[in-house]
């Protein structure tokens, strides 16, 4: 490798770092979430510029999505905590009170359905959309639009749930899916 491939691939990981650790802290802030994100959302387009500048647009997108992703599976490993277990006489006895309220039960089965199956639909659909429309070779597309889809699935799980909006993020990802759907049969 060139020294100016090398500094373009080692400034593309320091900014997914930088995007990754920011979208972090704002989901873990408060009132600041916006820019926060807007941040991140920037930083991760300008590594996703030098990845392709370094590589290419056909091998620079699948080596952006790869590296992102790598870098947050390593970030959340290293945000495991373990906890000892708690003495037989701290714990509250079977059945005093149930896991969740009933009111809780159906936030969490909505989130969990937004988050999950509909969540996946929205990302297969644009990858799908991706395999068939970008305008790269057959076997570039189709390579992009499967690598996509795990990318696309583990940011849209982080929109439904940081969000806090399910009816608002449940409406996008129907509208994502509608709007794939229309163009991949007008085809």
């Amino acid at each position: 490798m060139a020294l100016p491939v090398v500094a373009a691939v080692a400034a593309a990981v320091a900014l997914s770092l930088a995007g990754l650790l920011i979208a972090w802290r704002a989901w873990r802030g408060g009132r600041t979430r916006g820019p926060a994100a807007a941040a991140a959302l920037c930083a991760w387009a300008a590594s996703t510029g030098l990845w392709i500048l370094a590589f290419g647009a056909e091998i620079g997108i699948a080596l952006a999505l790869e590296s992102g992703s790598l870098l947050a599976f390593v970030f959340l490993l290293t945000r495991i905590e373990h906890q000892p277990p708690r003495a037989a006489r701290e714990r509250p006895p079977a059945g005093a009170q149930p896991a969740f309220p009933p009111a809780r039960r159906g936030i969490a089965l909505a989130y969990t359905l937004l988050a999950g199956p509909l969540a996946f639909a929205a990302a297969l659909s644009l990858g799908l959309l991706m395999a068939l429309e970008a305008p790269f070779h057959e076997q570039t597309r189709l390579i992009l639009g499967g690598l996509a889809v795990p990318s696309l699935w583990a940011g849209m799980i982080i929109a439904a749930v940081a969000l806090r909006r399910p009816g608002a993020t449940a409406m996008v990802f129907v509208l994502i899916i509608g709007t794939a759907m229309v163009a991949v049969l007008a085809r």
